[in-house]
């Protein structure tokens, strides 16, 4: 199957709505992609400064990913690949391009504005953590990057939960990204008993309440999570 990239057009919306634009990139995951990058620069050929001006980025943009300071907008990945020629998958995840097994699909990485979806961007599954995870039908399937505070069932702020947008069923708890119309959240949520799956028992960040359903619209079921640094199922 053909690979696919990281992001698509997610500089402009950047600007916009800032924090559903990248997920967030540990210290170590930056270190890691800073040694892959500055290696295949240099068997390219290629200087700092020349990375630079193919990128119209200045030399110290490259000098700071390199050093695993910072990282570089996820939709640049596929650019600073094409030029030092390795594959973005390598970038991020050190994946191999000589292992035909290790190949991607993409999935929306989705926010919710004024509550209808908003694609942001798209974002990378190398194709064992979707068979791992036990993930089938990707295209009712979206990434949401995790703006929670503090640390749900081992799921933390930056971490990306990928939603099955067609179980919305609470009549059992579980844990599900949720629209509060401002941007999404994640939290569990159970039908309150006799309500007829018109009222759920919300938890989010430590606050349970109820309240009616269409009040909190659920975006859909947690099937599993992923950092850029360390790729994991529930």
């Amino acid at each position: 199957m053909k690979k696919e990239t990281l992001m698509a057009q997610a500089q402009a919306v950047e600007a916009e709505h800032p924090k559903a634009t990248k997920p967030i990139m540990d210290r170590e995951g930056c270190i890691a992609f800073g040694k892959r990058l500055a290696e295949a620069r240099e068997n390219a050929g290629m200087s700092q400064s020349e990375l630079s001006r193919h990128l119209s980025i200045s030399r110290s943009a490259v000098g700071q990913w390199e050093l695993g300071n910072t990282y570089p907008a996820v939709d640049n990945v596929r650019r600073i690949a094409d030029a030092v020629r390795v594959s973005p998958e390598y970038l991020l995840f050190g994946i191999s391009n000589s292992n035909p097994q290790r190949l991607v699909d993409s999935i929306p990485l989705i926010d919710r504005i004024n509550g209808k979806e908003h694609v942001v961007t798209s974002v990378m599954l190398p194709k064992d953590f979707i068979s791992r995870a036990g993930l089938t039908g990707l295209e009712k399937m979206r990434a949401v990057t995790v703006f929670n505070d503090g640390e749900i069932d081992g799921v933390r702020r930056g971490d990306i939960a990928i939603v099955n947008t067609e179980d919305k069923d609470i009549s059992g708890k579980g844990r599900f990204v949720l629209d509060n119309h401002k941007q999404t959240s994640l939290g569990t949520a159970q039908a309150v008993p006799g309500s007829n799956n018109k009222r759920m028992q919300v938890t989010i960040t430590g606050d349970t309440f109820e309240l009616p359903v269409d009040k909190l619209p659920i975006v859909g079921r947690i099937v599993a999570t992923l950092r850029l640094d360390q790729i994991y199922h529930n």
